[in-house]
């Protein structure tokens, strides 16, 4: 496999480190008068997370290598540049959820979901009910994608169908709960789970119906694990400020994300990016030094 190998090794993050370094010194970035960004995706952590879960020892060696390497970087840039000319801010994707067999073994409930038998007992529902036809185009990442065009051209009600298959999928082991298009498209969500399902929806791109399942439940190998569900151990993540302008602090108030351009972007008094959907952390632009 050769180098394919190195992503899944601490190394990978290494090699990505001596890159970056190696980037700003022969770019001479933060000497030439003005603003430089450059984003560094330590990568690794996600690939040996996947193949080997969040309790292994691979994992751990992960995390105290990366943090090396991490501090090496800090160094470097407050040596070349000076604390007070560099910010940093250093965050995650998404987190990660334990493997249904480990917390099954702790008498956690948990457990692995299939997503063949909903299929295929959803397609034959819609065989008996409305005829011969590939109703259901395609499944991927917990959508079920429908044949509209068939839909429309045999004049289904549409609706009815989305409802029809809710009630269905319902029933089915390690499911929580099912959104249908016309939830996402006509509804106005402002609790969770539901307010983060719709806004995750893409019209021309999401599934008209959308599973959510039960905490600790994952569509994934028996070894390993994922990430992809509304619940806080994915999407409760860490995010560190540091450098220029910043004092030491912490808060347990919500950020997201999406917060991080608008806070550069207000930080640097620059505009903010046409397709922003988040707003300025303001307390950390409240109490930056000056």
């Amino acid at each position: 496999q050769g180098l394919d190998l190195l992503r899944k090794t601490p190394f990978g993050n290494t090699f990505t480190k001596e890159f970056a370094m190696e980037a700003i010194r022969r770019e001479e970035l933060g000497k030439r008068g003005e603003t430089d960004f450059l984003a560094i995706s330590f990568s690794s952590p996600d690939y040996i997370g996947h193949q080997f879960g969040i309790h292994s020892v691979e994992v751990q060696d992960n995390y105290l290598r990366l943090d090396k390497d991490i501090a090496e970087l800090i160094s470097f840039l407050e040596k070349e540049l000076g604390k007070t000319n560099v910010l940093i801010f250093l965050t995650a994707d998404h987190g990660a959820a334990h493997n249904p067999s480990y917390l099954n073994a702790s008498k956690v409930p948990a457990g692995h979901f299939e997503h063949g038998p909903p299929l295929y007992s959803l397609r034959e529902l819609f065989k008996n009910k409305y005829g011969e036809g590939q109703w259901v185009s395609n499944y991927s990442n917990e959508q079920f994608f429908f044949n509209r065009e068939l839909i429309k051209d045999k004049g289904i009600n549409f609706q009815e169908m989305q409802e029809l298959a809710r009630q269905h999928l319902l029933g089915f082991p390690g499911v929580a709960n099912v959104y249908t298009r016309n939830d996402m498209v006509s509804g106005s969500f402002q609790q969770k789970p539901a307010s983060l399902i719709q806004m995750g929806f893409n019209q021309q791109r999401s599934g008209d119906i959308q599973l959510v399942l039960e905490p600790g439940w994952m569509e994934y190998h028996k070894q390993g694990t994922t990430h992809g569900t509304v619940y806080t151990y994915d999407t409760h993540i860490p995010l560190i400020w540091y450098g220029w302008r910043i004092k030491s602090g912490s808060t347990a108030e919500r950020v997201n994300i999406s917060d991080i351009a608008p806070t550069l972007s207000m930080m640097l008094n620059i505009s903010l990016p046409n397709g922003a959907t988040g707003e300025p952390i303001k307390v950390l632009l409240e109490h930056k030094s000056k």
